[in-house]
């Protein structure tokens, strides 16, 4: 008889796309597993939505799950102090008993080996997914047509702060950052006339975000030629869509993000890594994370090789849009 295995999905958007990517994957490897998963949070809830989650009996809020059978739990993450606080002190002890609370089972751990993933293993678009696309698209301005009429860089800005999950030594400052980064990307539209898709940068400020925005978003953009660069504002509340936009995109540079790993994954890989702070290689190193092509050789000497300047960076990414010509 198939064991009904729970799992509730928790933390950052990142975190949601990478629990239910390894989830996904252990169904696919093992025919007969039902998933029902549960969100921690009512938000990411109804933004993992637009994404396809046939793969899992259920997709539900958390409150849901006492109601819900479930023999056993796969549980990321478990000693992570919001989902204690927000989830597991308030669900019964029958259920509480089903989850191990002495492991902190990382997800990387289960998709070693794994990465990079085919399209099929991805996850996809739901219905909801693809009509937030059409009117993100709408939002921002974006033609139906760019992705076939012109070359296309989808860039991601996420600069670390102290205090945050990533400590930011190694990582240069946000003025010397935008300034190399733009003369990069001017460099780019001058020879290729592409059109550089930003996120992270020069938000939409209302009253939801003007004195609390997040400091790895910045309130200001690159200094590009405004007909060859669009701003993503969603800054977090576009999540999957914004995801979706950037993986059609010729070529791809990121900073380090969730966003970006799953961006990465997203498009099929390929993705450049600019400036990551020590400690983010690092992490990718102790979990043999194959993403940016970090565990081949090329990609190994591109994460570690120092500095990052505005010459390689631009090689780098001018090779991709070569490619894309051939």
């Amino acid at each position: 008889m198939a064991r009904r295995i729970g799992s509730i999905l928790h933390g950052a958007c990142g975190d949601y796309y990478w629990q239910a990517t390894s989830l996904k994957l252990l169904a696919e490897r093992n025919p007969g597993t039902k998933l029902c998963l549960f969100a921690a949070a009512p938000d990411r809830l109804t933004e993992f939505q637009k994404l396809d989650f046939s793969f899992a009996e259920c997709f539900l809020p958390w409150e849901k799950l006492p109601a819900t059978p479930v023999d056993e739990f796969l549980q990321y993450q478990v000693f992570d102090s919001e989902l204690k606080q927000d989830v597991l002190d308030h669900l019964p002890s029958d259920l509480l008993a089903k989850i191990d609370r002495t492991r902190n089972r990382i997800f990387w751990d289960d998709l070693k080996g794994l990465l990079p993933l085919n399209s099929s293993q991805r996850l996809q678009l739901s219905a909801a997914g693809c009509q937030a696309v059409r009117l993100a698209m709408e939002q921002y301005g974006i033609p139906e047509d760019l992705f076939r009429t012109r070359k296309t860089v989808a860039f991601v800005w996420r600069f670390r702060n102290r205090g945050g999950a990533i400590n930011p030594i190694g990582q240069p400052s946000p003025e010397a950052l935008v300034e190399k980064y733009s003369r990069v990307f001017r460099r780019l539209i001058d020879e290729f006339d592409c059109h550089v898709l930003i996120t992270g940068m020069n938000p939409v400020l209302d009253e939801t975000n003007r004195h609390g925005l997040d400091p790895k978003y910045a309130r200001f953009g690159l200094d590009l030629p405004a007909e060859r660069c669009t701003y993503l504002k969603g800054m977090g509340r576009n999540w999957v869509a914004d995801l979706e936009i950037l993986s059609r995109c010729t070529a791809a540079a990121v900073m380090a993000s969730g966003i970006s790993e799953a961006l990465d994954t997203h498009r099929g890989g390929g993705a450049i890594l600019l400036d990551p702070p020590l400690h983010y290689v690092l992490m990718l190193l102790k979990y043999r994370v194959a993403l940016y092509n970090y565990m081949t050789p090329r990609g190994f000497w591109r994460t570690w090789s120092r500095p990052h300047s505005e010459n390689r960076l631009y090689r780098w990414i001018a090779e991709d849009l070569r490619r894309a010509e051939k």
